[in-house]
């Protein structure tokens, strides 16, 4: 250890009795999941499944008994993500020429064609939470559809790139949907609105002004959370934070509660979001492009095999 107030690296702990149970709580939660969650949605998880208390102090709690409990090795390191660090640059490179033509090899065989090169429509995926990125990616990424996690509200210069790739798939007669998954609460659908009508008039002033001609281009739908999707699946709720400056506007529009996508279940989550995009995708089209990649792929492996055994030889001699 290191430091005079916090412990650094490994350290022995025994958390007390009321820790220790919601600890163990913790741990029920990960074992049911497939992949690696944020603290964010553990702690919605214990709300739902536990009555944890829902507050902001009880959240501030939970993070540092998991920061406790992963330095004094109770919970799994790799089993919690931290959605607010990206690793960018860094030094790459081969530790030899056989370990490159290891790596063509390897690469030959993931080749494919975009699988989206002859769909009428290009799709982006959005979602408030930028820790819910990595999972709705599993759900995206077979479909060829890419994921972006904003973290809240996007700047402009997001739109207006958003609105660039959208003129980009109208010149080769592609619309583009915009589906988008947020809190149900007053920041979680103005985010959805604000994203929505800058990108759309960002393109109707491509378009000579006109409204008319980004509707048919771009395609929003916002495909959760919705009060209906919140009813059907008996999701925690609370009244919005009065803190926010657009909840009087919020309760006027009669909504009462709010709820978090977090505290969605990540299956659950992932099934919307694959239902959205094949709403909005020629499942013949795209089978047939994986088939086309499969032939080609098959062909590439084989000629390039041939290269590599008279690599082979000539290490060889």
């Amino acid at each position: 250890m290191a430091g005079k107030s916090r412990p650094r690296g490994y350290f022995e702990w025994e958390p007390r009795p009321d820790a220790a149970l919601v600890l163990a709580q913790v741990q029920q939660v990960l074992d049911a999941e497939d992949e690696a969650l944020t603290a964010r949605q553990i702690f919605y998880r214990l709300v739902a499944n536990f009555a944890y208390d829902k507050t902001e102090q009880a959240y501030g709690r939970l993070c540092e008994n998991l920061v406790k409990a992963r330095r004094a090795q109770i919970l799994d390191f790799h089993s919690i993500r931290d959605e607010k660090t990206d690793e960018l640059g860094g030094d790459w490179g081969y530790s030899s020429t056989g370990q490159f033509w290891d790596t063509l090899r390897e690469s030959s065989r993931r080749f494919r064609y975009p699988l989206r090169e002859e769909q009428p429509d290009e799709i982006e995926l959005w979602c408030e939470a930028r820790g819910m990125g990595p999972s709705l990616n599993r759900a995206a990424s077979p479909y060829g559809v890419p994921v972006y996690a904003t973290g809240g509200f996007p700047g402009v210069t997001v739109t207006h790139a958003m609105a660039q790739r959208v003129l980009h798939n109208r010149e080769y007669g592609q619309r583009t949907i915009f589906l988008h998954l947020g809190d149900y609460d007053p920041s979680g659908e103005a985010i959805y609105e604000a994203m929505r009508d800058d990108v759309r008039a960002f393109v109707a002033g491509h378009l000579g002004g006109s409204l008319e001609d980004a509707d048919e281009t771009f395609v929003p739908v916002r495909i959760g959370l919705t009060w209906e999707q919140v009813e059907d699946r008996g999701i925690e709720t609370a009244p919005p934070k009065k803190s926010d400056g657009r909840s009087a506007n919020w309760e006027a529009r009669g909504n009462t509660e709010s709820a978090q996508l977090e505290a969605v279940d990540t299956d659950l989550l992932r099934s919307w979001a694959r239902d959205a995009i094949e709403d909005h995708t020629d499942l013949d089209l795209l089978e047939a492009s994986r088939d086309r990649s499969k032939e080609h792929r098959q062909e590439i492996s084989d000629r390039l095999e041939k290269l590599f055994a008279e690599f082979d030889q000539d290490e060889e001699e």
